[in-house]
């Protein structure tokens, strides 16, 4: 599980990549340019009008259209699991006689019990070895990798394994992958995956649904996550040569993480892909799950934690998460998902209003909590909080912390600070409008994800504007 309230859940920068046909900078220059865009866009103030952060470097968008805006997913045209699971085995791999990977309806390949059987609670349903594991190579691990954005968990086990992955990526064909080849061919991204879809984020709109997600946090955080991989591969040795080829690489391995990645032990450092345990689909809640991961001395097994019936879908919960959250990373959304409204988009502009909006937020939530702010019902407070502490000067800052530190008061709201938060939500949702307006016709988890935002935005703007004297 992806650690997401952080950018590597949500987060990220946007930079170019140099198409190889006509590459218009040399490697350190376009490296320089992504890095200034992301200072830039950091320390940016929001416009009138628009709650989002704007591309406004000329050669950062002209490059953006000449990129691929998908890389090639999966090789050889696989279309069933025989060659994965042949390949498993020969590692030491295991899998129940009564567990399948089958086609499920609307959701793709997927785990489920042979027709005719039944399964008890903890039976073990699949057994990987350490050998059917793909981490990153010791000895290739340097002293400390960089981030690719700001509170990426585990930086240098992440780096590692994306590399190993875009090399596998890129030399599939020769003699050093074919060891890898069956496992490559297996790993194809979810579509809908945002990092994927945003494949020309300049253009008024295009097929792939860069448009549907305007207005959206996963849409920002995707744009910065971009830039970031970008710059890592960018660094390349062999990115001076082929560009365009070490680019599709590097996508298609983040995209691979980010959709099938564990860490071990639960909670541990090391980053690795559990081939066909990843194959079972998502559970909204814990409580759902009818199958759970385990470690298993240095490897991976997966256990029945119920009864499951005959032809059931063996379904593991992935993190109980927003639509967001499983929409960035996953590339899917759930109808009516308990699990979190969509994230605020109000950025305090220096660290001491962040640490005195998260004192307050903790205050009025009764406990300390480090959550982000959401939209959803009875949010307006939290919402009227956070609007106005961006308002406050320096000195209202430091005066307010000190009152927190010595009483429980809250600060006070004021009429302006419910001005401001139904002007900032109108804009918002002419942002959503815009997006509607050029994305029609476009459908999917993107599609849905904006809707639930649209609706978000209308009930909070409902809602804060009952604050209002009659």
């Amino acid at each position: 599980e992806q650690g997401f309230a952080a950018p590597m859940a949500m987060s990220g920068q946007v930079g170019p990549c140099i198409a190889a046909a006509a590459a218009a900078c040399s490697l350190s220059q376009a490296q320089g340019l992504a890095h200034r865009w992301r200072k830039d866009e950091n320390s940016r103030p929001r416009r009138s009008g628009s709650c989002w952060p704007q591309v406004k470097e000329p050669f950062i968008c002209e490059t953006l259209r000449r990129l691929p805006g998908q890389p090639m997913c999966g090789f050889g045209g696989v279309k069933d699991p025989l060659e994965l699971l042949a390949w498993f085995k020969a590692r030491g791999g295991w899998i129940h006689e009564d567990v399948e990977i089958a086609e499920i309806p609307g959701a793709g390949w997927g785990l489920r019990v042979k027709s005719g059987q039944q399964l008890k609670a903890r039976t073990l349903l699949i057994r990987v070895p350490p050998a059917a594991l793909l981490a990153a190579l010791d000895s290739d691990r340097p002293e400390q990798a960089s981030e690719l954005v700001p509170g990426e968990e585990l930086p240098t086990a992440s780096a590692l394994l994306r590399q190993r992955l875009a090399y596998a990526w890129l030399d599939q064909r020769g003699l050093a992958s074919q060891s890898l080849a069956p496992l490559i061919h297996s790993l194809r991204p979810p579509p809908g995956l945002p990092l994927l879809l945003l494949g020309d984020e300049v253009a008024e709109a295009d097929e792939r649904g860069a448009e549907i997600l305007r207005g959206t946090v996963v849409r920002s955080h995707s744009l910065a996550l971009r830039a970031g991989l970008l710059e890592e591969a960018l660094r390349d040795p062999r990115a001076a040569a082929e560009p365009e080829e070490i680019w599709k690489a590097w996508l298609w391995a983040q995209a691979v993480i980010m959709s099938r990645v564990f860490k071990l032990p639960k909670g541990g450092e090391r980053v690795v892909l559990v081939p066909v345990v990843d194959i079972a689909n998502h559970a909204v809640s814990r409580r759902e799950a009818n199958a759970a991961v385990q470690d298993d001395k240095g490897g991976v097994s997966l256990h029945a934690v119920k009864d499951l019936s005959s032809g059931a879908e063996i379904r593991i919960c992935y993190g109980e998460y927003s639509n967001e959250q499983l929409l960035f990373c996953y590339g899917f959304v759930i109808p009516d998902n308990p699990h979190g409204g969509p994230m605020c988009p109000l950025m305090p502009d220096s660290a001491a209003k962040a640490a005195l909006l998260q004192d307050i937020l903790g205050k009025h939530r009764g406990q300390p909590d480090a959550s982000p702010l959401r939209l959803g019902s009875g949010k307006a407070k939290e919402l009227l909080l956070a609007m106005r502490v961006l308002a406050m000067s320096d000195s209202e800052v430091e005066e307010a912390r000190n009152q927190l530190a010595v009483s429980s008061s809250m600060v006070e709201v004021r009429m302006w600070d419910v001005m401001a938060a139904l002007r900032w939500l109108k804009d918002w949702e002419q942002e959503l409008a815009g997006a509607e307006r050029s994305s029609k016709g476009l459908h999917g988890p993107a599609h849905e994800l904006r809707l639930e935002v649209q609706q978000a935005v209308r009930e909070a703007t409902d809602e804060v504007a009952r604050q209002l004297p009659a």
